[in-house]
């Protein structure tokens, strides 16, 4: 099993978008790159384990060749068996395409897009959309997977059918439908965070859109949705990963993920087998310890979201507050 991390490399961004969970900009520590780099090799190997990189930020091409530094040593490590980009695109041309084209571990470019024209640009700011736009003409031509990332919330929900059959004509390669959590500058939009039953209407929209008939009960484990156009349309789920996937911040502090942003601890200073075996992961992953409906719950495989109880409720153990479920006692299926 990969040990697997969400890395913010920087917290510079060239955008201020409304729904960010960043709640400052600059890298109160920088120039650390490389030495995160070489501890959290080193933590790997402690542990024998491998793992699948998202390299994301802020956004990590505004760190030039420092990026490219990063990306030459990972590629050369035995450890890393692949990576991910996460990026605004706004840095995106041919020749950087080019160049992230040349890591043969860097398989997969995602990039965040809030909807269509109107609706992105009232997010993440004016002309951003076209501009986007270009940067995936550059990358649809090149040899990496193209994914989209969209955080839904109340004001972008209705233009899921929209959003999901213009960049399937135009060529991308998939999209991720995660959900919206208040945090960093984000808090002031909390109120754009969707209900339980606009969350059961995304899921039964989905499942229109891609044409399969799927008990929406089913499913209430999977925390966001990879949609896939290779090859006709498949719907990957993607359950809660605490404890098997981190977040790695600049500083080199360790979240259980990047939207439950509780330290664990820092990797330039305690071991990476150390943080990964927090007693709060075991708690955050124990049914005995969560409240309302979440702890009586039978739903195999769902704890709920301790993200969002925690961004909503400020309790990180409280009742997911996007479950429409009113009887727990369901039996489930499972997405390939």
């Amino acid at each position: 099993m990969t040990l697997d991390f969400q890395w913010h490399i920087t917290n510079r961004c060239n955008l201020r978008c409304r729904h960010c969970y960043q709640e400052t900009f600059q890298d109160e520590t920088p120039g650390r790159l490389r030495a995160l780099a070489e501890r959290l090799l080193l933590g790997l190997e402690e542990l024998s384990r491998s793992s699948v990189l998202n390299i994301t930020g802020g956004e990590p091409l505004l760190l030039e060749e420092d990026l490219f530094r990063l990306l030459e040593m990972l590629e050369a490590h035995p450890r890393i068996l692949e990576i991910m980009l996460i990026t605004n695109a706004l840095k995106i041309d041919a020749p950087v395409v080019a160049r992230l084209s040349s890591f043969s571990k860097l398989t997969t470019v995602k990039v965040s897009l809030e909807g269509m024209e109107e609706t992105n640009d009232a997010i993440r700011g004016k002309g951003v959309f076209r501009r986007v736009l270009q940067a995936l003409e550059h990358l649809c031509a090149s040899s990496l997977r193209v994914v989209l990332m969209m955080t839904l919330h109340k004001g972008n929900l209705s233009e899921v059918p929209a959003f999901f059959a213009f960049f399937r004509e135009f060529g991308v390669h998939g999209i991720i439908f995660e959900r919206f959590v208040p945090e960093g500058i984000g808090k002031g939009m909390a109120q754009e965070v969707l209900g339980k039953r606009e969350w059961e209407a995304f899921l039964r929209t989905l499942c229109e859109l891609c044409e399969m008939d799927i008990p929406l009960g089913s499913l209430l484990p999977y925390k966001a949705f990879w949609v896939e156009f290779q090859d006709g349309v498949s719907l990957l789920g993607a359950p809660c990963s605490l404890g098997e996937s981190f977040c790695l911040m600049p500083d080199g502090v360790l979240f259980p993920c990047r939207r439950l942003p509780i330290p664990l601890g820092n990797i330039g200073q305690e071991s990476l087998k150390s943080l990964i075996e927090h007693p709060y992961i075991v708690r955050l992953k124990s049914r005995q310890y969560l409240e309302g409906k979440c702890r009586i719950c039978e739903v195999r495989g769902c704890l709920g979201c301790r993200a969002l109880a925690y961004g909503v409720l400020g309790n990180p153990f409280g009742e997911d507050t996007q479950c429409f479920l009113q009887d727990v006692r369901i039996s489930t299926m499972s997405l390939s």
